[in-house]
């Protein structure tokens, strides 16, 4: 063989394995893990907050519900969701969701107390993978009655925590879930809140293994999450995942599919002791044709009890 021949395939070998190379390379997605899976990695429990936007009339083009509520279905499908909080929806949005995802029910009434108007924070799970066993709702106020809908401290409106006990049927495994959607407006509110929350999710669960989570309006920096994450009570998912994806990605996107934001105000929070094994976090990016499905991108956990 001719010394030009023995170059020209040794060539063509070097170009082969430089390409493999850089294909492996770039299969690693944000902060060294494996791109964005669709599927659980295993028998894991998805457990997710969606911040879905509520019905605004004012909205236009593909930032109407009219034009999203097939994506964010879409989502939660794809993702396989067992149990979620969700965030603003209104009622006519809840019934949107259980006509286009009818193995997902709810349980929660609106911040204004009533079970079929307002702008609610309730709790969706799979019917076919959950059975709920006990469910609840308190207000976020200073008043004593917290059954009653009520504007706690400097609020803009009432605000309240929907909670349920799960029994998750594959794995028999038996954990709470908290969902809250904290006041945008009051930082005393915010504040109270969040100290009433540390004081009531630890006493409700029991023992139990229990999931924070929700749009807590404040993010990773500020001083009510380094009070729930400082406590001996609670821990972020965030920082003790096996697998974190896109983790460097805000979860306010204001409906921008490119979004450069860092900042994470929608949280899941687990208890701190004997806390079940995380196995992926995830803030979850899914757009339709360059176009996102609500405002926030949801976030969820893979969990292993």
């Amino acid at each position: 063989m001719r010394l030009r021949e023995v170059k020209e395939r040794l060539f063509v070998v070097v170009l082969m394995l430089f390409i493999v190379l850089s294909s492996l390379a770039c299969s690693k997605g944000g902060n060294n893990v494996d791109p964005d899976p669709t599927e659980p990695d295993g028998t894991g429990v998805i457990i997710a907050t969606f911040n879905v936007g509520y019905d605004n009339p004012s909205a236009t083009s593909e930032k109407t519900w009219e034009n999203r509520k097939d994506l964010v279905a879409n989502v939660i499908k794809t993702h396989k969701f067992d149990v979620f909080g969700a965030q603003e929806p209104l009622f006519n949005q809840l019934e949107d969701i259980e006509d286009l995802l009818p193995n997902y029910t709810y349980f929660g009434r609106s911040r204004t107390g009533e079970t079929n108007e307002g702008e609610f924070a309730p709790i969706f799970y799979n019917k076919e993978t959950v059975e709920i066993l006990e469910s609840g709702q308190f207000w976020l106020t200073d008043q004593e009655d917290k059954t009653v809908p009520t504007v706690g401290w400097d609020a803009r409106y009432p605000r309240t925590c929907v909670w349920v006990k799960v029994r998750h049927k594959t794995s028999n495994e038996t954990f709470y879930v908290f969902n809250v959607h904290f006041d945008h407006i009051g930082a005393q509110a915010r504040a109270e809140s969040t100290k009433l929350i540390m004081t009531e999710v630890p006493r409700i669960a029991q023992g139990y293994p229990y999931f924070l989570l929700g749009d807590f309006n404040f993010d990773q920096n500020g001083a009510n999450y380094h009070e729930i994450q400082g406590s001996s009570l609670f821990v972020d998912t965030y920082d003790i995942a096996e697998r974190n994806i896109n983790g460097q990605r805000g979860t306010f996107n204001s409906f921008n599919v490119n979004s450069t934001s860092t900042v994470r105000i929608d949280h899941i929070f687990v208890n701190q002791q004997n806390s079940p094994t995380i196995s992926r976090h995830q803030i979850i990016t899914d757009s339709f044709g360059g176009h996102v499905p609500s405002d926030h991108f949801p976030v969820m956990v893979e969990v292993e009890f």
